[in-house]
């Protein structure tokens, strides 16, 4: 995957407190527009930038700090 779409999921964790996977792909609360597959959570998750809880993958504190302007340069 892309570092720009595991930027863009991470955001929208970030903006959106959560993010759901439904059908093999991955959603910010109440979009009908995938972000991307799961693997881009599960590989968020293996970063430590996500955390599976409760069906929602939320945004770690190190996830947080990676979503800061210029991180990915």
């Amino acid at each position: 995957m892309p570092l720009q779409g595991k930027q863009r999921a991470l955001r929208q964790a970030q903006l959106y407190g959560h993010l759901v996977a439904r059908d093999g792909r991955l959603y910010y609360p109440g979009s009908s527009q995938p972000l991307g597959p799961v693997r881009v959570a599960k590989e968020l998750v293996r970063s430590g930038w996500l955390i599976l809880r409760d069906g929602k993958y939320k945004i770690t504190p190190e996830g947080q700090r990676a979503t800061d302007p210029g991180r990915f340069y």
